[in-house]
């Protein structure tokens, strides 16, 4: 049986509702699909509060407290960036649990880097990393990778979910 997004949603707000968890977002990569996901899911409030998408470094850094000289170095794309992205969400929402996604869409190449295939990193924070990894995306469609991203991220914040807090 395939799960689907809408079903990983739900059973995350039948967790953190029974947990009394909040939950926040904070995004580059995924520019807003992870938000839509979770919004879409029926009492969203209950347990949603709501996110950023921190494009630029300026945002990350500004709004997160994502470490400049680091993000700088990296493109702001590493696990690192992310797991401060997702500390960063829960403390600017005051919210227990924050997910965060950063990488690329598309191949890209430049003076400065190249990305051959795109990937993105995810990290889930509830006072301390307690997910992360890395996504590989598929090059082609941009928008299409970018939903990869979000519903992936979701299906791991899921898992972790359940494992942590049992069954909604």
């Amino acid at each position: 049986m395939t799960i689907t997004a809408l079903e990983d949603a739900s059973l995350i707000k039948q967790i953190c509702d029974r947990e009394q968890l909040l939950l926040a977002v904070a995004e580059s990569v995924s520019v807003g699909h992870l938000q839509s996901l979770l919004a879409a899911t029926p009492g969203a409030s209950t347990f949603f509060r709501g996110g950023a998408t921190t494009y630029s470094i300026h945002e990350k850094t500004r709004l997160l407290k994502v470490d400049h000289s680091h993000a700088a170095s990296v493109n702001c794309v590493s696990q690192r960036v992310t797991s401060e992205m997702a500390r960063g969400i829960t403390e600017l929402y005051e919210v227990q649990i924050g997910v965060a996604t950063t990488g690329y869409a598309e191949p890209i190449s430049g003076p400065d880097s190249s990305v051959l295939e795109p990937y993105a990193y995810y990290a889930i924070w509830d006072g301390e990393t307690r997910s992360s990894g890395l996504i590989k995306g598929e090059a082609g469609d941009r928008v299409a990778c970018q939903e990869f991203y979000a519903k992936t991220a979701l299906r791991n914040l899921c898992v972790y979910m359940e494992t942590r807090y049992g069954l909604g």
